[in-house]
């Protein structure tokens, strides 16, 4: 009943602009624009004890949307590092899904360096972020850089990924 399923998509770069267009069936069309998000979307980075990271909306309309901005983050940052992830999420956990939730949490624990902690800051009320079950609460910058100095002993390298879900980053030694 569904050979002949068609997908448009617009592959988008860092500024919400249009990169490219990919049309027909949907595996190969979805096939070209991951070959394309490969091509033009990979940055070479170092890793860093801290990841900042944002990115605009939609991404940043719900905590369950703005999790897909920590995959980025994971491929910098280093051992026992600290994510921090900041948006609004004006639509607070976003809806409730949560076979998907936890599907997606166990993908995202499984690509995270080992000791990593994530935080999140947002007009989420605390008690609810600890119930997403990924982030822990953040009061600001300042504690997230705290946490990791007190934690690494030392001052933390800080990268910042303004789009964390339009880019690649991709360790220059891999």
């Amino acid at each position: 009943m569904c050979n002949n399923i068609f997908n448009y998509n617009v592959v988008l770069g860092p500024e919400n602009e249009a990169l490219d267009v990919v049309a027909g069936h949907m595996i190969d069309s979805h096939r070209r624009g991951a070959s394309i998000c490969q091509e033009r979307l990979r940055v070479k980075s170092s890793k860093f004890d801290a990841v900042l990271v944002t990115d605009s909306s939609p991404v940043t309309m719900s905590v369950k949307q703005i999790k897909k901005v920590v995959a980025s983050a994971c491929r910098i940052v280093n051992e026992n590092g600290v994510i921090v992830v900041f948006g609004e999420c004006k639509e607070g956990l976003g809806s409730d899904s949560r076979l998907n939730d936890s599907i997606f949490n166990l993908q995202l624990n499984q690509i995270k360096p080992r000791g990593v902690k994530t935080f999140i800051h947002s007009s989420v009320h605390k008690k609810d972020i600890q119930l997403s079950g990924f982030f822990m609460y953040l009061n600001g910058l300042d504690h997230a850089i705290e946490y990791a100095k007190n934690k690494l002993g030392r001052k933390p390298s800080v990268a910042f990924i303004p789009s964390g879900s339009a880019i690649i980053p991709e360790v220059a030694s891999e």
